[in-house]
């Protein structure tokens, strides 16, 4: 029987991991940069109390987190793919992203991601609207 060690708190970078990769499970492998800063500005309106505190730049189009991005950017490359030319997209397979959540749930239990659950279900929500 595995023993969980005590981390901490999740920090920012995993909890942008684990939605990302709850995202990709619900078929969301796929989602434009812009949409993205903008769903996590309404879910951290919408989710004080389970997401990190994040302050956003908004205009009537977009929106914007510095602390956001560096989250963001500490993934790319490494697991979150940029593969397009413009770098318009972020991408995340399935595959991957199945990896990431079963890495996170050792870390910090089960309970971590199945709270986020819901917050990842309104980010494909929100993207999809914004897509539309």
């Amino acid at each position: 029987m595995a023993v969980k060690v005590a981390l901490g708190a999740p920090d920012l970078r995993h909890t942008v991991l684990a939605v990302l990769s709850l995202a990709a499970q619900e078929g969301q492998t796929s989602t434009p940069i812009v949409s993205f800063f903008r769903a996590f500005a309404d879910l951290a309106d919408q989710f004080r109390d389970a997401l990190p505190a994040l302050v956003f730049s908004r205009t009537a189009h977009s929106a914007y987190s510095k602390r956001l991005d560096s989250a963001l950017q500490s993934w790319v490359g490494y697991t979150v793919g940029l593969p397009n030319p413009v770098l318009r997209n972020l991408e995340l397979r399935p595959d991957a992203a199945a990896r990431h959540l079963a890495w996170l749930e050792e870390r910090y239990g089960g309970e971590y991601v199945e709270r986020l659950r819901p917050i990842a279900r309104k980010f494909v929500s929100i993207v999809s609207e914004t897509r539309a």
